[in-house]
């Protein structure tokens, strides 16, 4: 029982990291910072998460990804920030979904 969860763990990692790996690169492009810094930057009242998640879509948009992998995308990087210690509100981002057209075209909550 022990090596199956192991073994899912391992799977979520490989699944999750070229994601984390291309929020990496956006974050140090857009802030010159890494994701320990943002979420500090955060939690100092210096950036909002939910700009930084919005510049992220817009971001992959740009670059022609289409729908559902950025929601793909969003949902990994929305759940890592959570783990890293954003306080992300779900309420909040259905807000935003239903407040610009551009986000709503992403997401239907």
């Amino acid at each position: 029982m022990n090596i199956r969860r192991n073994l899912t763990k391992v799977l979520q990692i490989s699944f999750y990291w070229p994601f984390l790996f291309l929020f990496r690169i956006f974050l140090n492009q857009k802030y010159s910072c890494n994701e320990l810094e943002i979420i500090e930057k955060i939690h100092n009242n210096l950036l909002d998460v939910y700009d930084i998640l919005q510049s992220f879509v817009i971001h992959m948009d740009k670059q022609g990804i289409k729908g559902n992998t950025i929601r793909i995308r969003f949902s990994s990087v929305k759940g890592y920030l959570s783990h890293l210690g954003a306080k992300i509100s779900t309420d909040e981002i259905k807000s935003l979904n239903s407040s610009k057209k551009f986000f709503k075209s992403f997401f239907t909550l």
